[in-house]
């Protein structure tokens, strides 16, 4: 692990998704990846104070407002066999 991070968020409330419990911990990014998440030792080159706030590791949110273009896709409804 490197002595200085490019980004370290620190303090947040960490929620990673496999269901265990939140829990407060520091998060460091190198090269566009999470590198270390706990209680991260060295400094980054930009930090954020996340504290009182949820952090969400790896989070991708596949929500979209495309949902209902099944509904007005012609291309939707011939795989249907409504056209």
């Amino acid at each position: 692990m490197a002595d200085r991070h490019d980004l370290v968020i620190r303090g947040g409330t960490v929620v990673d998704g496999t269901g265990a419990e939140p829990y407060a911990a520091d998060v460091a990014i190198d090269d566009g990846r999470i590198s270390a998440v706990g209680a991260v030792a060295g400094q980054g080159r930009e930090e954020i104070d996340a504290k009182g706030k949820l952090v969400t590791p790896g989070f991708v949110d596949l929500h979209t407002h495309y949902d209902a273009q099944v509904t007005w896709s012609s291309q939707s409804r011939r795989r249907r066999g409504t056209v």
